[in-house]
């Protein structure tokens, strides 16, 4: 009886293992690194631009802006339309649209968050590089 006890212990033990290997494994995928760009937001009629940042430096059409108004830091989802004007960078928030004229702002400084890459595509990466040496 004693026996099955510590196999009944050791199957525990291993499954427990299993799974904190696993959680270890999905929270290395999901770790991002990201750069961030100073930018600044301006509010023309209907439409907002965002100009001191080169096009090419975003690579995803989603991204993170985040302002300071009132000691108080907002973050809004902005997707970027790649009409780049004389204003700068045509971009679309509703939200953040609604902010700016609830607070009587026409231009603010921003910074811009960009996914720069995923942390287990480096590994992979530094792995790839270590085998092909």
């Amino acid at each position: 009886m004693k026996i099955l006890k510590n196999n009944f212990a050791n199957f525990i033990l291993i499954i427990l293992l299993l799974i904190s290997f696993g959680l270890f494994l999905f929270f290395i995928t999901q770790l991002r690194t990201y750069d961030y760009f100073a930018v600044i937001v301006k509010k023309e009629r209907d439409e907002i631009y965002i100009s001191n940042i080169n096009l090419d430096k975003i690579l995803d059409k989603k991204v993170n802006l985040f302002i300071n108004v009132d000691d108080k830091l907002s973050r809004y989802e902005i997707l970027i339309d790649n009409k780049l004007t004389e204003d700068g960078i045509l971009i679309k928030s509703l939200p953040l649209i609604n902010s700016l004229e609830k607070n009587n702002i026409y231009s603010i400084q921003a910074y811009i968050s960009v996914e720069k890459e995923i942390f287990m595509s480096r590994i992979l990466n530094l792995i790839k590089t270590i085998t092909n040496n």
